[in-house]
């Protein structure tokens, strides 16, 4: 069992985990036009649950940045752990992938295969993998910024942080009308989700009633901004309009802050959902690297968030994929060798 202190962060790890995969289960009502209310269910679902891959990132930096690292130390760990599950899983989608253009009756000679199987690594197989190779972005980049990290005070962090907000307000036409020649490229991206989970790690509250009323607050208001913006959106262009979905965008960061201020420092008395949230997030990275194959077969025996009133399509789909993929993942696991490419 890993240390009490850091169940909190098992616990969001675990819950990005589930959502991630809730998130991908409701999508397709997005894209579906043939009921508005079955729309508005995929929009408050998608709304809520967009906080789950900025939680990933910000898990990165509370446990990673608080350490100093030696390169080739570090480099070669995150190899084992996260590039060997990561290229063993792209295989399946390409092959996936593969398979598809065939059925479809595309020609491919060997050379075809080889360029296209070339294409797919460098650039991703699936959609969801587009994470990975931003991760990996990052831990190149980790034994350089922690070193900075533990040597900055509070208003440094807090000034990168600062910096980092402006350039995610620019996110919205709105706000980019302001926007200046100014070069904060250095600013932008992922990576701030990362330090603002080392700077909240780091914060502590006079008590929990006042850390759960502004975790309330930011989720609530940041849920509000996107069930409504992207409503409006929809309504004036007659079409979806992911602008408030960005996970680089003011109100999901209200949202993730949100989650992340909740959870952070409470544990679980419950061992039944205790135990359920350590085998989660034991095999988290697994899960998510596997999930969207599990839901290609789901959908084509016919379990879908359609397959009967999405209010039941979405748990029950969403469950399934969650015990098929975490079942996968065991038992490869439980192979020899299995655990250097479970994941």
């Amino acid at each position: 069992m890993h240390e009490t202190k850091l169940q909190w962060a098992d616990s969001l790890r675990a819950l990005a985990t589930v959502s991630v995969i809730i998130l991908h289960v409701t999508a397709p009502l997005l894209t579906s036009m043939e009921s508005l209310s079955n729309w508005w269910i995929g929009n408050i679902i998608q709304s809520s649950v967009r906080f789950s891959v900025p939680i990933f990132f910000m898990l990165t930096g509370s446990l990673l940045f608080d350490k100093e690292y030696a390169i080739d130390v570090f480099l070669k760990k995150r190899f084992f752990k996260v590039v060997l599950p990561f290229l063993f899983w792209s295989i399946p989608y390409i092959l996936f992938s593969l398979v598809i253009k065939i059925m479809h009756k595309e020609h491919l000679d060997f050379f075809q295969v080889f360029m296209f199987t070339i294409d797919q690594f460098k650039n991703g197989s699936s959609y969801h993998l587009w994470f990975v190779y931003t991760l990996l972005g990052i831990y190149i980049f980790t034994p350089i910024i922690s070193k900075w990290i533990k040597n900055s005070t509070n208003k440094e962090v807090l000034y990168f942080l600062s910096i980092w907000l402006i350039t995610i307000l620019y996110t919205y036409p709105i706000f980019s009308i302001f926007s200046t020649k100014l070069d904060l490229s250095h600013f932008t991206g992922f990576l701030g989700y990362a330090i603002l989970g080392y700077y909240l790690r780091k914060i502590s509250f006079e008590n929990s009633t006042k850390k759960n009323l502004i975790a309330f607050i930011l989720f609530f208001t940041g849920l509000l901004i996107t069930i409504v913006g992207t409503f409006f959106l929809y309504k004036i262009k007659g079409k979806m309009d992911e602008l408030y979905y960005e996970y680089l965008t003011f109100n999901v960061l209200m949202c993730s802050m949100g989650i992340y201020l909740y959870i952070k420092d409470k544990n679980i008395k419950s061992i039944f959902f205790l135990n359920f949230l350590n085998l989660i997030n034991k095999f988290s990275y697994g899960i998510y690297l596997v999930h969207v194959l599990v839901l290609a077969f789901l959908t084509k025996a016919g379990i879908t968030c359609f397959f009967i009133h999405p209010l039941i399509g979405i748990p029950v789909t969403s469950l399934l994929c969650l015990t098929i993929s975490t079942l996968l993942i065991y038992i490869i696991n439980k192979l020899p060798y299995g655990k250097y490419i479970s994941g």
